[in-house]
């Protein structure tokens, strides 16, 4: 097995756990918010559960191109480190949560302070050939997926079973263990050496470096995360519903699993497909099946064909990060790699953020189902604007093989 092989299993597997670990206690925010801390109101619960989704990641949005260009001058794997650990601390703290207020603050400290996802996608980008970038970021994501697909079955039952705390303290430990086993991985990390630069003095100016394409995609990875995340803080209560007394928890696990698993079949092989094909002609039909499968779960009732409906969705959603990731890998190159992951970390969390507040007002006023319906419509509309932006950039890249060959 080649070292970066053996690096990509490494990380891999400290994904699955930190991933899964996460979902051992997140998922299941909205209930403890409603049954531990009494906030029994779908419409008050859905804006609590904003305002933590929201301050959470608007934290990790601002922090992600601190680390992303601190991994530049120190090393990937000690911000993946950095981000493993101090999460095995600060995500079990939410379990001494006795307010929103307090649950939000812990929130907002162990956001600041995460980030496993991009820290191990920048540390993979910068360890693997490439021409093997596209699988092994896919491979990343399906890591992700298949770690929430674990927690999410595993926790669901934990937390009906055994209650909240065993679920916050079983995510502590994962996130230390996913630490763990990244040690052993080889980086060979060069600091980039860049000639003087005049000081920048704001973010734009940062962006405005990159050029009109990679600025683009950056932005598609906000809007995509935007509404890959608008109905997730609240699938909880909408599963609550159409569940039996006390069986919410599991149910919500066993969905969320189900969920996962259409992410990990789609991780794999939409990677491996964008690495061969036009990403534009992946993009479209998986944004399109996203929104149609949200538009269903937003009428169902029956929670088998529930599950059968967020597999799919999450089947076609799950490939859509690997297509985007791959051009940006390819327009950013090796020696700024780490600083725009980091970017576009921070613009992901902050389409998460602002999913968050947007989706917050939907639940007050339209409800859970409301908010599942939007998230439909936004996927199927975004289809044709994404198709001229991954049109551009391919062309784009195009030129520059042609210029440098």
């Amino acid at each position: 097995m080649k070292t970066w092989q053996k690096n990509l299993f490494l990380i891999w597997v400290s994904q699955l756990l930190a991933m899964g670990g996460y979902s051992m206690a997140m998922p299941f925010i909205p209930l403890f918010v409603k049954n531990r801390l009494g906030i029994a109101d779908e419409g008050l619960c859905g804006v609590g559960m904003a305002l933590f989704t929201f301050l959470g990641m608007g934290t990790l949005a601002l922090a992600a191109p601190v680390w992303g260009k601190l991994s530049d001058r120190f090393g990937r794997k000690l911000m993946l480190l950095r981000a493993a650990f101090i999460s095995a601390f600060l995500f079990p703290l939410m379990m001494f949560a006795e307010s929103l207020w307090v649950l939000i603050a812990i929130r907002v400290a162990a956001s600041f302070f995460s980030g496993t996802v991009n820290a191990a996608q920048t540390l993979v980008a910068s360890v693997t050939p490439e021409d093997r970038q596209g699988f092994a970021l896919g491979a990343v994501s399906t890591a992700v997926s298949t770690g929430y697909m674990t927690g999410f079955f595993l926790g669901g039952m934990v937390v009906d079973k055994y209650g909240f705390d065993a679920g916050f303290i079983t995510c502590g430990i994962c996130f230390f263990l996913s630490g763990v086993l990244v040690l052993p991985v080889k980086e060979n990390f060069v600091p980039v050496i860049k000639a003087p630069e005049p000081v920048k003095k704001h973010f734009w100016e940062l962006m405005a470096g990159y050029g009109t394409i990679l600025r683009c995609l950056i932005w598609m990875i906000l809007i995509t995360n935007f509404m890959r995340s608008f109905d997730n803080p609240y699938l909880a209560l909408l599963v609550e519903q159409s569940s039996a007394p006390g069986t919410a928890a599991a149910n919500t696990g066993f969905i969320s699993a189900a969920a996962a698993l259409g992410g990990v079949i789609s991780g794999v092989s939409i990677g491996y497909l964008a690495d061969r094909f036009s990403a534009k002609n992946l993009l479209v039909p998986l944004l399109v099946t996203a929104g149609v499968m949200l538009l269903c779960q937003s009428v169902c009732t029956n929670i088998g064909l529930f599950m059968v409906l967020r597999f799919l969705g999450f089947m076609a959603a799950g490939g859509i990060d690997p297509v985007i990731q791959r051009l940006i890998s390819s327009c950013a190159g090796p020696q700024r790699r780490g600083q725009v992951f980091g970017v576009m970390q921070g613009f992901s969390v902050g389409g998460v953020m602002f999913s968050a507040l947007v989706s917050g007002g939907v639940i007050y006023f339209a409800g859970v189902k409301g908010v599942f319906a939007a998230a439909g419509i936004l996927f199927i509309l975004c289809a044709l604007p994404a198709y001229r932006i991954l049109k551009g950039a391919e062309k784009e890249l195009g030129k520059r093989a042609l210029e440098k060959s």
